[in-house]
């Protein structure tokens, strides 16, 4: 069943008529964005049927599809710990699987998403890749097929690969503000900037946990849109040189292609997982893929504090 978005979009304009605080409605109201949020149901965890969107358990696949590998990379990440940098190995494993979505009864934002079909995500969860290295390429998948769904099957899992409990999901619309205000083009002082805190995260985002299906990510660290350009391009993106660098700078017009599609927030209460240290694993995909249905073209990256 598709859910209008209108009613979302007006409680949102009405709550920015009322908490605006002096900032600039235009921009605000011009910058929203509607998103699917889904929170893990309450209660004890359950076998779902056949095709049913949920978070973890096992995944409800065709026959031809093969549960995801990531190969990883010969070479160590070199990482912070404790101040100094240490090569950290990457071993071969099974991603993770951690959501499926039931697209033909999953509320649709937005008519980019198809209206049928499946969308499954996958991670390798064990060593969590930041998403900054072109070498993390594979560590996280999204398969998007559509079928009959008698013709759907539960995979068990790999050997290795780390299982997360089933969770039913529960799913509505609502509007999205940045959780910073520059994508709207707004530079604001602290008093701004606190106001415009309490209207996008406390008033329109609600409780924690954030999981969405497009709409605006909640960013913990810099702009991933930029990130996904560059390091999908070969550029390494885990210091500022891949940023300063001629091929970045020749790439920027990219920039605007991508777009989150998939946000899944810490939360430990519902299918168990938590990113880095609290943070939240995202999706994303150029607008060009998504129109192709090109979902295996997206690129993960994980932010924490």
């Amino acid at each position: 069943m598709r859910v209008d978005s209108t009613s979302c979009l007006r409680h949102a304009e009405q709550t920015i008529e009322e908490h605006s605080n002096g900032l600039p409605k235009d921009k605000l109201l011009g910058g929203l964005r509607v998103a699917t949020q889904f929170r893990a149901a309450d209660g004890q965890k359950v076998e779902l049927p056949l095709g049913a969107s949920r978070f973890g358990g096992l995944p409800d696949l065709p026959a031809s599809v093969e549960w995801p590998r990531w190969d990883g990379y010969s070479q160590p990440d070199l990482v912070l710990e404790s101040g100094r940098r240490v090569a950290q190995g990457c071993r071969p494993s099974a991603l993770s699987f951690l959501a499926q979505l039931n697209l033909s009864e999953t509320p649709n934002p937005t008519r980019l998403l198809p209206e049928t079909g499946w969308l499954c995500f996958f991670f390798d969860t064990a060593q969590q890749p930041w998403g900054f290295d072109p070498r993390h390429r594979g560590s996280a998948r999204v398969i998007y097929f559509d079928t009959d769904p008698a013709l759907l099957q539960r995979i068990d899992a790999p050997a290795d690969a780390e299982v997360i409990p089933s969770t039913e999901i529960l799913s509505e619309l609502a509007a999205t503000l940045p959780r910073r205000a520059h994508p709207l083009g707004l530079k604001l002082g602290e008093p701004e900037s606190d106001a415009y805190y309490d209207l996008a995260e406390e008033r329109l985002a609600g409780k924690k946990p954030h999981h969405r299906l497009l709409g605006w990510p909640m960013q913990i660290q810099g702009d991933m849109d930029r990130e996904c350009q560059l390091v999908t391009h070969g550029i390494h993106c885990g210091s500022s040189e891949g940023y300063r660098s001629a091929e970045a700078r020749r790439l920027e017009d990219g920039v605007k292609d991508w777009l989150m599609l998939l946000q899944l927030d810490t939360d430990e209460e519902g299918p168990g997982w938590m990113w880095g240290d609290a943070g939240c694993l995202y999706f994303w995909i150029r607008k060009q893929d998504l129109a192709e249905r090109r979902f295996e073209s997206s690129w993960a990256i994980l932010q924490c504090y």
